[in-house]
């Protein structure tokens, strides 16, 4: 394609890295970075290495789900964490495209012939769902194809299984919809997490000995029901990036208690100031430095209890009692 206004930009995370001409390609948009996902670069990777090739993941700087349907834009992994697991998942490099209307347009064939243009791969992985192009036309039958024409392999892997089923992304949001953490840990083949900036909220629990670092986490990854859980929490309050993107920082892992959902106790007030938008709290054990602005990774151990209104101060510090008696126990 000639045009720079249907071209996808393609960025490499490797700068010696320019190009995927004579790699092993594995292409998807692997949100969750799952079993199924790591089982497919795991094989590319092992073919590269038979070959002497270079192993690069292709994948979309954002879900394509929220530019074509971003009611249904529900999501395991914030953008910046798919690329940062994917960058250190055993690949040589990261090539990412931009994902755009113009780029949503190409017909399969066009789509082809834009990313690898002049650069034809040694192989190309996906797995059998596998599916591009505008419209979600072109399928493994015309990558076949297509690739066939140019002398390139193709590899299609059929879908990973585990736990009595698939493993898909889909699976494992309906195991958190449900409150299932464990099933869809081991779906993951790591723990479920969320992370976000600590931004300031109703200040509710310093008045009551009980100090929570606010978050607000975007609807489309709010998959777990409301309630109150325990949790492990990493923070490192000189670190002002997101873990999952440029942080290096190493923080300290802690037990935490972790409200999702505005609390029904203090609803009324919130929905009248910002600390609305403050839809996680995360107590977190023997912590009290000053966190503002900061980010912290909360991972979900257990279900606690649902949310609930409390009548007193007294009642709803008793019960928080409670609940941090139990994350002790189980984290």
């Amino acid at each position: 394609m000639s045009s720079d206004t249907t071209t996808p930009t393609l960025s490499f995370s490797t700068p010696d890295v320019v190009s995927c001409k004579d790699a092993v390609i594995v292409c998807g948009v692997f949100d969750g970075v799952h079993k199924g996902h790591q089982h497919l670069i795991k094989l590319a990777c092992n073919q590269a290495k038979q070959h002497n090739k270079r192993c690069i993941i292709l994948t979309f700087d954002i879900d394509p789900d929220e530019l074509m349907r971003p009611a249904h834009s529900e999501k395991l992994m914030s953008n910046e964490a798919r690329l940062y697991a994917l960058e250190h998942s055993g690949a040589d490099a990261l090539a990412v495209l931009h994902f755009s209307p113009e780029c949503a347009a190409l017909s399969a064939c066009e789509f082809l012939d834009s990313v690898f243009a002049d650069s034809a791969p040694f192989a190309i992985h996906v797995g059998a769902n596998f599916r591009f192009g505008a419209h979600a036309q072109g399928d493994n039958a015309f990558l076949r194809s297509w690739c066939e024409e140019r002398g390139i392999q193709v590899c299609v892997h059929e879908l990973f299984e585990g736990e009595g089923g698939v493993v898909s992304a889909s699976r494992i949001r309906a195991a958190l919809q449900a409150g299932n953490i464990q099933l869809a840990e081991l779906l993951l083949g790591h723990s479920y997490e969320l992370s976000a900036r600590v931004q300031h909220g109703r200040a509710q629990g310093r008045t009551f000995g009980i100090q929570t670092a606010n978050l607000h986490i975007p609807p489309a990854m709010m998959l777990l029901p409301e309630g109150v859980y325990a949790a492990r929490c990493s923070v490192d309050n000189t670190c002002h990036a997101p873990f999952y993107s440029t942080c290096s920082c190493k923080g300290t892992w802690y037990k935490a208690a972790v409200s999702l959902g505005v609390s029904p106790t203090f609803s009324s007030e919130a929905a009248c100031t910002n600390a609305a938008l403050a839809n996680c709290e995360v107590h977190i054990l023997d912590f009290s430095d000053d966190i503002y602005n900061s980010y912290v990774r909360v991972h979900f151990v257990a279900h606690l209890r649902a949310l609930q209104r409390f009548s007193s101060t007294d009642a709803l510090i008793a019960c928080i009692t409670n609940d941090i008696a139990q994350v002790k126990r189980l984290v």
